[in-house]
């Protein structure tokens, strides 16, 4: 069965993008299977979705998050 695909077009911080991409490119995770899988967690997780409506903060050191993932 083909997966039929919705375009669309977002508004990001730019230094939350570029660190992500950084970390994408560690753990081997684009932005496209992320958003798929956040929105799946999202829709079915009602803990993840509380946390999501809880996170008001996105401003953060890069540095800080990618050290917590291991280099």
């Amino acid at each position: 069965m083909d997966k039929k695909f919705t375009t669309t077009t977002v508004k990001m911080d730019d230094k939350l993008y570029q660190d992500f991409r950084i970390m994408g490119v560690r753990t081997a995770l684009n932005f496209q299977d992320f958003v798929n899988r956040a929105m799946f967690l999202y829709m079915t997780d009602g803990d993840y979705r509380y946390k999501i409506h809880q996170t008001y903060n996105t401003f953060y050191t890069g540095s800080d998050l990618l050290n917590a993932i291991g280099k």
